[in-house]
């Protein structure tokens, strides 16, 4: 399996140089932007499997980025997580209503922060694997097959009499 990128948007180097050694550490292929506009960029060339972003950035906020790539089929199954340090709670509601999948508080423990990502990143891997088993056809007759083929062990003991 190939790697998953992990973009992290944050204009603070500090904190994007924590995360990016923390999820290398994990495995993951990391790629960091510190405005919107090279996020934007970099999104539609890399093409992240999850976003980390910061809510403020040099160029604009983390909630138009997560608003533009919610409204975007493209993009909008990408997990988007906030790590900010905007602690009111009015923000915190917004960017949930946007569609992001997290928003965690600085400062916060690195272990937290890869914990949620790996957890957003198989979940995201389980939705892709169902997808995909939706998209294959079924061939062949309903006649050829037998119906507790199609529904077994669909019966409680009571109804089976």
């Amino acid at each position: 399996m190939a790697q998953e990128k992990i973009l992290v948007v944050d204009a603070d180097e500090k904190s994007q140089k924590l995360l990016e050694v923390s999820f290398k550490k994990e495995g993951y292929q990391v790629l960091l932007t510190e405005s919107m506009k090279d996020a934007i960029k970099t999104i539609g060339t890399e093409n992240p499997d999850l976003i980390i972003c910061d809510s403020a950035l040099p160029d604009g906020d983390g909630f138009t980025l997560c608003q533009q790539l919610k409204l975007n089929p493209k993009f909008a199954t990408i997990p988007f997580i906030f790590l900010t340090e905007d602690v009111e709670l009015s923000r915190k509601m917004k960017a949930f209503e946007l569609g992001a999948a997290e928003y965690l508080q600085k400062p916060i423990f690195i272990k937290d922060v890869t914990s949620r990502v790996k957890l957003q990143l198989q979940e995201l891997n389980k939705t892709k694997l169902h997808d995909a088993q939706d998209d294959e056809q079924i061939t062949g007759s309903l006649e050829d097959t037998a119906t507790t083929e199609i529904h077994p062990l669909s019966l409680s003991k009571d109804r089976r009499s």
